[in-house]
């Protein structure tokens, strides 16, 4: 019996280390793998193509405007600089006492431009009604001073325009004389002469004489008014063959070329 139990607990022992053996202990320590995570559908998200920008909506009215090349003095509240604008292209510069959003004004060009007019809900008593923003630039043209004025002295002009109907039986001609800064003309009965200034798009004349032939009245009258406006002139614009003399109140006097030498 003994013998049996000597031979019986080794071969337990056997086994017992055996099963140890075979299962594999856990590693803590800090070579330890991590453990693979299952892997896991992942959604892809597909970017939407963007949509086209719209046309902005407008909530005012387009216009068509034109702005002048220089500021002038103008007084609103106070004495200030002003843009010079024209609601239609042949009309006379007037000026523009408030501002056009998003237009920044260069001077030396003349612009096109298209604003949307928008009016203003309760505006104060001393603001305008209405508001101006900038849609397009639809040009912007150098304006060559240089070259306008040479123009005055190798042009002869002849009006075509002040205000009121030209009698059909008279001329009216005016030269500019650039280096000794006199101008001589006809003014429809009588010849005049005079001395005359420039600066940057201001013109002035000095005083005026004249020969004193008498015509038919409607001839003088007509006369008159010329001289009396051509007196008045404080600026000028030349425009290709086209001459603008316009007073300190707005009236133009617009002659065209007749004569080049």
């Amino acid at each position: 019996m003994k013998m049996k139990l000597r031979f019986i607990f080794p071969a337990m022992a056997l086994l017992f280390l055996g099963a140890c053996a075979a299962v594999e202990p856990e590693n803590n320590g800090p070579d330890a793998l991590p453990e693979t995570p299952a892997e896991k559908d992942v959604e892809t998200e597909i970017p939407m193509p963007s949509e086209p920008e719209s046309e902005p909506a407008y909530t005012g009215i387009l216009k068509t405007i034109w702005i002048g090349p220089e500021l002038k003095d103008c007084t609103g509240v106070a004495p200030q600089k002003c843009m010079q604008i024209k609601w239609e292209q042949d009309a006379d510069w007037g000026l523009f006492y408030n501002q056009i959003t998003g237009f920044t004004f260069e001077p030396g060009y003349e612009y096109e431009l298209i604003v949307e007019e928008r009016q203003v809900e309760n505006p104060p008593a001393d603001a305008p009604s209405l508001a101006w923003h900038l849609v397009e630039i639809t040009s912007k043209t150098p304006q060559q001073e240089g070259e306008d004025t040479a123009a005055f002295g190798s042009t002869q002009w002849m009006l075509v325009d002040m205000g009121q109907s030209l009698l059909s039986t008279t001329q009216i001609m005016i030269t500019f004389n650039l280096e000794e800064m006199q101008i001589s003309g006809n003014s429809g009965c009588n010849s005049f002469f005079g001395g005359f200034t420039l600066d940057e798009g201001q013109i002035g004349f000095g005083p005026m004489g004249s020969t004193r032939m008498a015509c038919e009245t409607n001839i003088m009258d007509q006369e008159f008014f010329f001289l009396n406006l051509l007196a008045q002139t404080s600026e000028y614009q030349i425009l290709g063959d086209q001459l603008k003399l316009i007073t300190s109140d707005g009236q133009s006097l617009i002659f065209m070329a007749a004569e080049k030498e």
